[in-house]
């Protein structure tokens, strides 16, 4: 079987959940094995995270869909997802309300500029009952106000978008964009990467010490410290 293409989760899947944000960058063997994959098959990054931060660290890639497929960019093109234009205050009213809490709060922001959500992350305060009630609180205000919160059971953070935000579409997007020939796979390590997997033909879950107890429908599992063994024999076995 030749495999098509290679798309992939970033945070807890190629690169360390459990890192400051500053020192957020994919695992380097994982790296290496993506950067020399993507010079024979079109490699993607589907995240939550914003373009700006996840671009200029995974430059290997072909193609990106950032803040969950709001928007994407590949080459010289670049698309977003025409709803956030009409809901734009609702991200403001989030992050407003989110000001004083003691935890780091990531605005989601398109290449342009426009908020398009939050991330409420407690992962460098560590496990903090207070820190999680915050965050949880404000979760349930944005649900009120109609924005679409992605509630993780087993990751240090939760995402508010100002509209819904689906990886699936994304994977659909883009594998119409790259003209991929033959069949596609998808790397993810949490429950936000279900509608990926179904639009994969292959689903990959990457396991780590976060999310042991998550089932995840996947075709294959593999442990995150295995990710690059795991790719390499994907390259050795495939005709790329």
């Amino acid at each position: 079987m030749k495999v098509g293409a290679i798309f992939t989760d970033y945070d807890g899947t190629v690169a360390p959940i459990d890192v400051p944000r500053s020192k957020s960058r994919p695992l380097p063997e994982v790296e290496d094995v993506l950067r020399d994959l993507a010079e024979k098959v079109p490699v993607a990054v589907v995240t939550s995270k914003p373009c700006d931060f996840v671009m200029p660290r995974t430059a290997f890639a072909w193609a990106w869909a950032c803040n969950n497929g709001l928007e994407v960019v590949w080459g010289q093109h670049h698309v977003v997802y025409a709803e956030v234009y009409q809901k734009t205050g609702l991200a403001e009213r989030v992050l407003r309300a989110s000001r004083g809490l003691p935890l780091y709060v990531e605005e989601k922001r398109l290449m342009t500029g426009l908020l398009v959500g939050v991330s409420l992350d407690w992962r460098e305060e560590g496990p903090r009952q207070d820190l999680i009630d915050g965050a949880l609180e404000v979760a349930a205000m944005a649900d009120r106000w109609g924005l679409y919160v992605v509630r993780y059971s087993t990751e240090p953070f939760i995402d508010i978008f100002s509209v819904r935000a689906d990886k699936g579409r994304a994977v659909s997007m883009l594998r119409k964009l790259l003209r991929v020939d033959g069949p596609l796979v998808y790397l993810g390590d949490s429950e936000n990467d279900g509608p990926a997997f179904n639009e994969a033909d292959i689903s990959v879950g990457v396991t780590h010490k976060y999310n042991r107890g998550l089932r995840l429908d996947t075709d294959i599992s593999v442990d995150q410290s295995s990710l690059a063994r795991f790719l390499r024999s994907l390259r050795a076995r495939q005709h790329f």
